[in-house]
């Protein structure tokens, strides 16, 4: 798989990425990810609004050197949608869902 940068941040990821959407419904089978890696892809796109799909990606891409793109700003309750706590607080629970320390990219959605 080939590689381009990601924009001037010095990373480079795979050329195609993983929009992770469809895997938050459980029926989509796990395979779908192994065989991106197997692909060589390095690039995941996911958000909480995609059921699943967060905790999964956590589950198979924990401990990989791979790039992670969610999103969020809304949904966090008790903190009105795009205020700092629910900023906050989203990517607090988004970090955990995805099994990371670090948050590569985060979009407001």
């Amino acid at each position: 798989m080939k590689t381009r940068a990601l924009g001037t941040t010095g990373a480079h990821v795979s050329i195609v990425g993983l929009g992770a959407g469809a895997i938050g419904d459980l029926s989509v089978s796990d395979d779908v990810i192994g065989a991106a890696l197997d692909l060589g892809v390095t690039f995941f796109d996911t958000a909480r609004s995609y059921g699943a799909s967060e905790e999964r990606l956590g589950r198979f891409l924990e401990g990989r050197d791979v790039m992670i793109a969610t999103k969020g700003g809304y949904g966090v309750e008790g903190c009105a949608d795009w205020s700092p706590d629910a900023i906050r607080l989203g990517i607090d629970a988004a970090l955990a869902r995805l099994r990371r320390e670090r948050m590569d990219v985060f979009f407001f959605h």
